[in-house]
């Protein structure tokens, strides 16, 4: 209402101003559509078109108006940018600021110890008492431990780049993977494991031998329409034997995990790519790659999916289903056996190489 009377002093506000619309308007754009529908204000219009219709005809609307007019499709505008890209989309939301959180959040559909979280928000406590809470559209407010004065200090760093940005990414209809991925001819190649199954290590050696390093032990997807991997520039986790093997330099170490450091790959993937196979590694006496077809990858792939129970648990079982159909008609599922010995590393490698880049 405050809005209103800045944009139309003297005016007598229009009654639906006097509560907050569920349409989401601004003062301005209401005041257009209350001027044009006598008052009476639609309950769903198509915004962009509302706008254009309204701006082209600023000449029968108050000066004010035809002003905040246009800088509200500005801002509407710019928020359909960010909203079509998932990697402008994560960085807004991965925006981080001190303050206080709160102990509990409402309509929680999982709640335990560490992780509360609804269909709009989560509160996760980490193992050393960092507090985040995350609300749509609003960004990552931090609590740190009582007597801690820098976030270098705690595990903030390690779980704001795992649980945290994981469920980021499905609170705003992306998919997060818990896998390791390179880019291979302008497509995006994704490896699946359960934690200690070489993934991290595996894509930081591809990276070495030329293949651009996607991402880190959480892959994020858009998944309207196509399957679309991110690359998203966090760092790698590695420990001391996978450093070695790779040729990568430590950065600085995990304080919360002596003997894995933060690393960055030399080489690094750019925009997003199509993802065009996952494979799930296991441990073998040599490198063997095996098709995955049919039923088999409906049974496998809440495997590879990040946080699965989030997905799970929201209620929506049919968009779930939907979900994992749609997935597995688009991507190839494989098994990849390897050797887990440093002697044959290298030589490994290049034989992963060379079967990955099988269109």
């Amino acid at each position: 209402m405050g809005g209103f009377a800045q944009i139309c002093p003297g005016r007598v506000t229009p009654p639906f101003l006097l509560h907050r619309t569920r349409v989401g308007y601004g003062p301005a754009l209401q005041y257009a559509l209350w001027c044009e529908q006598g008052g009476v204000l639609p309950a769903a219009v198509a915004k962009l078109q509302v706008f254009d219709q309204f701006v082209n005809r600023l000449h029968s609307r108050p000066r004010p108006v035809r002003k905040a007019l246009q800088e509200e499709r500005k801002v509407w505008m710019s928020v359909q940018e960010v909203s079509h890209d998932p990697a402008v989309l994560m960085k807004r939301e991965m925006r981080v600021r001190l303050g206080i959180v709160p102990d509990k959040i409402a309509d929680a559909f999982f709640d335990d110890q560490a992780l509360a979280i609804s269909k709009t928000e989560f509160i996760f406590v980490t193992l050393e008492d960092v507090r985040f809470h995350y609300r749509v559209g609003q960004g990552l407010t931090v609590q740190l431990p009582e007597g801690t004065d820098s976030l270098t200090e705690t595990d903030f760093e390690l779980f704001l780049w795992g649980t945290v940005f994981g469920a980021i990414a499905w609170l705003n209809g992306l998919v997060p993977l818990h896998a390791s991925a390179v880019e291979v001819n302008g497509r995006a190649v994704a490896f699946t494991a359960d934690s200690g199954g070489g993934k991290s290590t595996l894509a930081a050696g591809l990276a070495r031998l030329g293949l651009p390093h996607v991402c880190d032990d959480t892959l994020v997807l858009a998944t309207a329409g196509s399957i679309m991997a991110m690359p998203d520039g966090k760092p790698l986790k590695l420990w001391d034997d996978a450093l070695l093997l790779t040729g990568m330099e430590a950065e600085r170490p995990i304080q919360s995990m002596p003997g894995k450091h933060y690393a960055n790959a030399a080489l690094k993937a750019g925009g997003t790519l199509p993802l065009t196979d996952l494979y799930f590694l296991e441990r073998g006496e040599s490198v063997e790659v095996e098709q995955i077809t049919g039923a088999r990858k409906l049974a496998m792939l809440p495997e590879a999916l990040y946080r699965n129970f989030v997905h799970a648990a929201r209620g929506d079982r049919s968009a779930h289903e939907q979900f994992l159909l749609g997935f597995c008609s688009q991507v190839r599922f494989w098994k990849l056996r390897r050797p887990f010995d440093s002697r044959t590393f290298s030589a490994d490698l290049l034989k992963v190489k060379d079967i990955i880049a099988t269109p």
